[in-house]
């Protein structure tokens, strides 16, 4: 059973408000649809860091 399964569950059990659970689960969902996307923005500008270096070097060397 993943994390998110037993959340929900204990969310709905110790809620006094279905209506809240559900806020609070979909909150959580957006939040991790959030973080994955910040995820892939951090890798991509990863990738255009390492080509900015590589780049950087190869004119360095042809300077010299």
């Amino acid at each position: 059973m993943s994390l998110t399964v037993i959340f929900e569950v204990l969310l709905m059990a110790f809620s006094p408000h279905p209506h809240s659970a559900h806020q609070a689960i979909m909150r959580t969902n957006l939040l991790k649809e959030e973080l994955e996307e910040l995820k892939l923005s951090m890798n991509a500008s990863e990738e255009q860091k390492s080509m900015i270096v590589a780049q950087s070097k190869q004119l360095v060397s042809h300077l010299l």
